[in-house]
């Protein structure tokens, strides 16, 4: 866990102070001391360098840099979408993150971990070690960071996934309460709930990345970024593939990684695609488009006097498309 949690706290800068929460808790422990923890310090520390390249040329350097930069990525002025709105990516509400949590997480864990909380928090001030403790501590004070500092964030909270195995830990901390009718009518939603995700995800791969839980609308999707990786590039690639022979493929494209689209398929196809975004002389070629910084009336202009070639929703939402475009002579 320690190693684990060392790994996460870096990333968002907090390194140092899971150390010393994790000290100070088992110094009410009485159980391991000091040593043991310094120990265990040094042990991760020399674990993190051995297994990752970029710290080997310059150890303290480039580890330094690492907590400065994930601090505060450098995407200033970004647009992100969220709650139906554009926010620069410097300037994004308290919430942001908060929300996107809620919205993804399944509604039955959120209920529980809810629960968890209640109870733990009423122990909080008693002096008893309590593991579960130090999870709440662990997975508030980035969040409470975050809220404080109001770093660069951008598409959702996979920057805090790490997050998301002590959320998990701690609902199920629920389960130490003394009532067993409550306890196996929460065994019984949590199993129901995975057996729903399980299966929602089979439908829907590879796009389990658009999951909501639908609590507050079930047009949830509407208000939140979506394919901001570009994952459904594949199949739009694929249909133009399917239709096209010519050697050179022009195109054009708006928002969509679709670079990195390209890389997984051969080169004897990939090389075939041309971006033509700098040049108006064309007179046909293809446009991809992702909704990610784009509103309705936004693609529409783009998408004006083309041919439909294969259009991705999910939801009744607008993930991604790809259009013919044929200018008259």
């Amino acid at each position: 866990m320690f190693f684990y949690s060392s790994l996460s706290w870096f990333k968002n800068n907090r390194f140092g102070k899971l150390i010393f929460l994790y000290i100070c808790f088992n110094f009410k422990k009485k159980k391991i001391n000091f040593l043991y923890n310094f120990k265990l310090t040094i042990l991760t520390l020399l674990i993190l360098y051995f297994i990752w390249p970029f710290l080997w040329e310059k150890p303290i350097e480039n580890f330094l840099f690492v907590i400065k930069f994930f601090s505060n990525v450098p995407w200033q002025g970004g647009n992100v979408f969220y709650l139906g709105n554009f926010y620069k990516s410097n300037a994004l509400p308290w919430h942001y993150t908060i929300t996107w949590i809620a919205v993804t997480t399944p509604i039955i864990y959120i209920i529980l971990f809810s629960f968890s909380t209640i109870i733990l928090l009423k122990k909080i001030s008693t002096l008893k070690f309590d593991i579960n403790k130090l999870f709440l501590l662990y997975l508030f004070l980035p969040l409470i960071f975050v809220i404080i500092l109001n770093p660069v964030q951008i598409d959702g909270w996979r920057h805090f996934y790490f997050l998301y195995p002590i959320i998990i830990i701690i609902l199920l901390s629920i389960f130490k309460i003394d009532n067993e009718k409550l306890k196996k009518i929460f065994k019984f939603f949590i199993i129901l709930n995975i057996i729903y995700v399980s299966s929602w995800s089979l439908k829907n791969h590879p796009h389990q990345y658009l999951y909501f839980n639908n609590f507050f609308s079930f047009k949830t999707i509407n208000y939140f970024e979506k394919d901001y990786w570009g994952l459904s590039n594949k199949e739009l690639i694929e249909e133009v593939l399917k239709i096209e022979d010519s050697p050179k493929i022009y195109y054009k494209n708006y928002n969509s990684n679709i670079d990195a689209s390209f890389d997984i398929f051969p080169s004897n196809l990939s090389s075939r695609f041309i971006n033509i975004n700098e040049l108006e002389n064309v007179e046909r070629y293809y446009i991809f488009i992702n909704n990610r910084f784009f509103d309705e009336n936004r693609i529409k202009q783009l998408t004006n006097e083309t041919k439909v070639i294969k259009e991705f929703f999910f939801n009744k939402a607008f993930i991604n498309g790809v259009y013919l475009k044929e200018n008259k002579k």
